[in-house]
């Protein structure tokens, strides 16, 4: 899983559980992680909470190489050849190119 560390004391804050992770990306107050499994999980950051999975974006066949945050948006590369454009607040697949 993912590790959330504390980087004033060095502390691991939580784990958060998930397939084998191959990318990350902030977006405003959310994480993104992509996994090999092609299913992209949406965190909500929090600094004095644990972190919840929001939803999880379905959508890819193969693993999610890259990941990029703009805003409320996410765009994801994946390993079978689509780029797609995820809205992280509601988990619409808005395009696929």
């Amino acid at each position: 899983g993912l590790r959330v560390w504390n980087v004033a004391t060095g502390e691991c804050c939580q784990v958060l559980e998930g397939t084998n992770v191959r990318s990350l990306a902030v977006c405003g107050s959310r994480l993104a992680s992509g996994s090999e499994d092609g299913s992209i999980k949406v965190w909500r950051m929090t600094a004095d909470a644990p972190w919840a999975c929001e939803r999880e974006l379905l959508g890819h066949t193969s693993t999610v190489l890259s990941l990029a945050g703009w805003q409320d948006k996410v765009v994801s590369g994946s390993n079978d050849s689509s780029i797609r454009v995820w809205d992280v607040g509601t988990g619409a697949h808005d395009a696929t190119l």
